[in-house]
């Protein structure tokens, strides 16, 4: 201990973790026994484990307008949950995405876990009997991030992707469910981090047979286990009827049906949502009726059961639910007034009945035609400092006849 011969290790151990992210990644310069702890997996597990302030991350992109283009995230931002505005204002603004795509993918921002985002973007075309789904890990704090490798799929009409984590064995695992014409019984891949590896797996019968993952639902991970909202859909009038909602246990690897509230069979609903706030399981339904939006939004209870969180009545825009603060407030993706075509991010407060901008963002610019944005809880960690950055140049062909290929960005200027 050459740097603080004075203090034991265990007492400058509890002082390091207690400390953010950047101040120990210039603190691992001071000496070799300093970077040896700051890297060391035991100390990354005792720093995540100090619960410290953590923001909502927005992320948001764009398509390409050509076929040899590629586009990264255009904005990367930390908001305060309480306040509407950036944590940290330098973070706003264009970032140096390490991942970049080309036009006819499909790029999703799956989530954030542990200061870990997770990145995803499947290749296909109309006539390939394939599809390749390419998937990204990124630390944005220390600037690291690894590839996975490739999956290659019989292509599905359908898929969805999740990510979550093992605390048992400390490892990050991503599950794709595929289902479609040509895959008759759902498919699931799981991959693990630990064994860099996908592993497949089969369902012997169809677990839900006359329902499916929507369009318009994302999944949601807590209490160790990944969250789906499956549904009865009618796609020409974008409306959803008859939920089921189940999970995948990360650790046991095993997926199980969860209890929904009372439902109305005949009732159409737009927009279904299933997210997090804190460390519990929210279901948000919407119904479009008179011209006129309505959320019902349920929070699980510790019993398994479900307790009627907000009833947001007769909003007037076409208005999906994305998540909601810590301070009440729902955050909500809106149609803008002046263009059909275009939505904004607002914060609605139910008890007010009030929309309001998300100041000083810029978010009228945000979710343009066609864009992408992801809304996750995040903080910052040391979750991959001990991985070496992975340049990966483009690749060849990542399909049969789309003759695209992934952008991997060559890192430069990294700082230990």
């Amino acid at each position: 201990m050459e740097a603080c011969p004075y203090l034991s290790e265990d007492v400058l151990v509890g002082i390091l973790a207690r400390l953010p992210v950047k101040p120990l990644l210039r603190l691992r310069t001071v000496c070799k026994s300093w970077k040896s702890i700051i890297g060391s997996p035991e100390f990354r597990s005792l720093h995540l484990s100090i619960k410290r302030y953590s923001s909502t991350v927005l992320l948001t992109t764009k398509y390409p307008q050509l076929l040899d283009s590629y586009d990264p995230v255009e904005w990367y931002m930390l908001l305060d949950n309480d306040h509407h505005r950036p944590a940290d204002p330098s973070w706003l603004g264009p970032l140096d995405f390490p991942f970049a795509y080309p036009r006819l993918t499909s790029p999703h921002i799956v989530g954030s876990i542990n200061g870990l985002i997770c990145e995803s973007v499947s290749l296909t075309c109309a006539y390939d009997v394939q599809a390749v789904i390419s998937v990204m890990l990124w630390n944005p704090t220390i600037r690291r991030h690894v590839y996975l490798p490739d999956l290659t799929l019989t292509k599905p009409d359908k898929s969805s992707i999740e990510f979550g984590y093992d605390p048992t064995t400390d490892d990050y695992k991503i599950v794709v469910l595929t289902f479609g014409r040509v895959v008759t019984v759902p498919e699931y891949n799981v991959y693990s981090l630990n064994s860099n590896a996908w592993r497949k797996g089969n369902f012997l019968v169809h677990p839900w047979p006359d329902r499916e993952i929507s369009f318009h639902t994302t999944g949601a991970f807590v209490g160790g286990k990944m969250h789906w909202l499956l549904c009865k859909a009618d796609y020409g009038r974008r409306m959803y009827s008859i939920f089921s909602l189940y999970s995948f246990d990360v650790a046991e690897e095993v997926f199980e049906e969860v209890a929904l509230p009372p439902q109305d069979p005949d009732t159409m609903f737009t927009f279904p949502r299933v997210t997090v706030l804190g460390d519990s399981l929210l279901v948000g339904l919407g119904r479009l009726a008179s011209k006129k939006f309505s959320w019902t939004i349920w929070v699980q209870i510790a019993a398994g059961g479900w307790k009627k969180m907000y009833r947001v009545e007769e909003i007037g825009l076409p208005t999906e639910f994305v998540c909601v603060l810590k301070n009440g407030e729902l955050i909500v993706d809106k149609a803008r007034e002046d263009d059909d075509y275009c939505s904004c991010l607002s914060a609605y407060d139910p008890r007010a009945r009030q929309f309001k901008d998300l100041e000083p963002l810029p978010f009228s610019q945000l979710r343009r035609h066609g864009g992408v944005a992801s809304l996750n809880d995040h903080q910052e960690s040391l979750v991959l400092l001990d991985c070496t950055p992975v340049g990966d140049p483009a690749h060849a062909s990542r399909s049969m006849s789309c003759q695209v290929q992934i952008k991997r960005k060559t890192p430069s200027g990294e700082k230990n």
